[in-house]
């Protein structure tokens, strides 16, 4: 949490070093409509960035689900 605050503020506060586009307005609108959806997610990405590495992490996963699997179901219920 705290290495993605970090990396927001730096975002805002030196344009280009971060996110490129990020804007403290754009920030606040996206983080509003999520706040004003009446159904909040646990999480939110924010930024082409974050969703790329998300996708990669969760196909890296599912990756070692399948492979592993058989081993997660020896140790049982």
């Amino acid at each position: 949490m705290g290495a993605a605050r970090d990396y927001v503020a730096m975002s805002v506060s030196d344009p280009g070093a971060g996110q490129v586009g990020c804007s403290l307005e754009r920030l606040g609108e996206a983080i509003r409509s999520v706040v004003d959806s009446g159904n909040p997610p646990q999480r939110l990405l924010l930024g082409k960035p974050a969703l790329k590495r998300i996708g990669e992490k969760h196909a890296n996963v599912e990756a070692d689900l399948e492979t592993w699997r058989f081993v997660s179901e020896m140790v049982g219920q």
